[in-house]
């Protein structure tokens, strides 16, 4: 665990918090799922991040929720940006209702950032 925490401060570029610490342990688990809730501004990007690096390394596809479409709009520039300087290697998709970006078909690392009634209505499907 010590050495991922070490990774996850080189790839934040600072000292991930307890909150995130014991964040990163249940990412780390491959049969436990995270709902990771906390006020704003107390680093729940960083998890999202760390969470959607670990599904990447996996192969798996990562999805993150926003409740409003301005905030997934946002959500989507930051990622495209934050991909690019750190040189992961993975597309971002938006879908919000109004927008729908897609990565391009057989992506492997595809990080999908949609509203929670998106993901909602793609559950009950």
């Amino acid at each position: 665990f010590g050495e991922a925490c070490e990774i996850a401060n080189g790839v934040m570029g600072y000292p991930i918090d307890d909150f995130q610490q014991r964040s990163l342990k249940v990412i780390l688990s491959r049969d436990t799922d995270l709902l990771a809730m906390a006020p704003t501004g107390s680093g729940k990007t960083a998890v999202a991040l760390l969470a959607i690096l670990q599904a990447f390394a996996r192969g798996q596809r990562a999805i993150y929720t926003s409740p409003i479409k301005a905030l997934s709009n946002q959500k989507y520039a930051e990622f495209k940006e934050w991909f690019r300087k750190k040189g992961v290697r993975g597309e971002v998709s938006l879908l919000t209702g109004d927008i729908k970006i897609r990565a391009p078909p057989g992506t492997k690392n595809e990080l999908i950032i949609c509203t929670s009634e998106i993901l909602r209505n793609k559950l009950v499907k």
